[in-house]
């Protein structure tokens, strides 16, 4: 049997246990003859007052990579050499006062000289650079001072393409509060040479008269291409990814789970109930559910991730890391959107896709939030496909 290189790579962290021999071998799923082989690793340390789930960014400047690093706690943006895996500035910003930005909650470098800082209690978008100058500042907030809710997290990126900066907005609000005045959109699209801002995307037609989903099935997930500025759209109950493309164009495309038929709403009546949010949690996590995408430019893939379901025992455990992360499998869609097919990662471990970052080595995913506290490490692996 021949073995062909997917031209793929993912990293991936490993929830470590007290036992460090129990590293299950990884493994294809299915029919779709995947292989999975870890090559490497990568480590940054975080100092005492740095959040192991801190929002993280990969970026390149002159083809040198670097990793920026949100610490909420003091405000401050760290750059990493993704090289030498060590600090090389700490950008510490004011939440008051001159010069100040509120307390950050996304950030995004297009390079040293433009650094976009977003405060969503502000309802501003500032750009700045490596020196903290203040350069510009834009009121993100629509013409009655509503503002869709902004989300920012590795899978849910901020990025800029030519003069138009998008922001991830997706928006659950009209049916949560039965507010008519909040924006029913899933980006916001800013011009950055006019500050005018325009609220494009709803929700797919799935979500239609099919039930009360409450906020954790209304949750999307954006990735997108640099070069073309193609945005790709995954939520949590439908089995496409969604496309939008600079002209204006919506499509969809089959990247469904061999994990998932049907996904059960939070009630069958087709209006709001309040529910308690930990019934809402146990609903949504102990079914399998799709999840988070992200582009590896480098090899042309779509990567969609597959939230697994856990059994209801471990959702009720209160364990650490039983109850809170489910395993994760990937399905890839190659530069056409055809689906390649779907990859499972493990069954013993707990994985968990944010943070993530691509470069040519791979694609980065954190997982380690509760075993390793003074660093965030990566394992490098391949995905071999066999003819």
């Amino acid at each position: 049997m021949k073995n062909q290189l997917l031209i793929a790579t993912i990293s991936l962290f490993f929830l470590i246990c007290c036992d460090n021999k129990n590293t299950e071998e990884l493994t294809y799923i299915g029919d779709d003859n995947i292989e999975v082989q870890v090559v490497g690793t990568k480590s940054f340390p975080l100092d005492s007052i740095t959040s192991s789930t801190s929002l993280i960014e990969y970026f390149e400047v002159e083809n040198n990579g670097y990793l920026g690093l949100l610490n909420t706690n003091s405000n401050s943006i760290y750059i990493y050499d993704y090289d030498s895996e060590s600090i090389l500035k700490i950008l510490s910003f004011p939440i008051q006062g001159p010069n100040s930005v509120g307390r950050i909650e996304g950030f995004h470098f297009h390079n040293f000289d433009s650094l976009f800082i977003h405060s969503q209690n502000s309802l501003r978008l500032y750009l700045s650079d490596t020196t903290k100058t203040i350069k510009r500042r834009y009121d993100l907030s629509n013409s009655k001072g509503l503002v869709p809710s902004s989300s920012f997290s590795n899978d849910m990126p901020m990025f800029l393409y030519k003069n138009n900066y998008y922001i991830n907005a997706w928006g659950h609000q009209k049916e949560y509060y039965n507010n008519t005045e909040y924006p029913n959109s899933l980006l916001l699209k800013l011009d950055l040479e006019t500050g005018n801002t325009e609220r494009i995307l709803s929700y797919p037609s799935t979500y239609v008269g099919t039930g009360v989903w409450g906020i954790q099935f209304h949750f999307m997930w954006n990735a997108y291409d640099s070069k073309t500025g193609e945005i790709s759209l995954s939520f949590p109950i439908d089995r496409n990814l969604y496309f939008f493309n600079q002209a204006g164009e919506l499509s969809n495309f089959n990247a469904s789970s061999n994990q998932i038929d049907k996904i059960r709403p939070l009630s069958e009546k087709d209006r709001y109930l309040p529910s308690d949010p930990f019934q809402e949690l146990k609903v949504f996590q102990t079914q399998s559910t799709y999840y988070s995408v992200y582009y590896d430019p480098y090899n042309k893939l779509w990567l969609r991730f597959i939230n697994v379901k856990m059994n209801e025992d471990d959702f009720d455990s209160k364990h650490p890391i039983r109850s809170r992360n489910q395993n994760l499998n990937v399905v890839m869609l190659d530069s056409t959107k055809s689906r390649i097919g779907e990859v499972k990662l493990s069954r013993d471990f707990k994985y968990f896709s944010n943070p993530t970052f691509i470069n040519e080595k791979g694609v980065h995913i954190n997982v380690g939030k509760f075993s390793i506290e003074d660093s965030l490490h990566f394992d490098i692996i391949k995905f071999i496909k066999n003819d």
